[in-house]
């Protein structure tokens, strides 16, 4: 399955919340196939963004890396390599799961919007 990291980030939530229920056997073992690439596919995210961060924002005492609000040129950049960051596709092995095949597995519309991608229904 082809995604786009900002859809994954926001998916993420309502597909741990559909971890944790009682699921089928092959619908949890796609699931967790498909949680160990995420987990290494948001790895390699979170490095670029910090080094993002690191070629725009200020160091300060403690460590923490901050844009100054002074700064907007800075900010405006950093935001738009982020944003291109984000709109990258990643591959992850996943088959989309049929909606009639979860049961009575019982999800809030906010967590289906979320993670409605994933979803085939037929």
């Amino acid at each position: 399955m082809k995604i786009k990291i900002f859809k994954l980030l926001s998916a993420l939530d309502g597909l741990k919340k559909l971890a944790e229920r009682d699921l089928p056997a092959p619908i949890s073992f796609n699931l967790a196939r498909a949680f160990q690439q995420i987990d290494k596919e948001l790895e390699l995210f979170e490095k670029q963004r910090v080094k993002l961060l690191e070629k725009y924002a200020v160091k300060q005492d403690d460590g923490s890396l901050i844009i100054p609000d002074d700064n907007t040129e800075n900010r405006e950049k950093y935001l738009a390599e982020l944003n291109q960051l984000m709109d990258c596709e990643i591959e992850i092995p996943y088959e989309p799961i049929n909606i009639n095949n979860l049961g009575e597995i019982k999800l809030s519309v906010s967590d289906m919007l979320q993670i409605q991608d994933f979803f085939i229904n037929k």
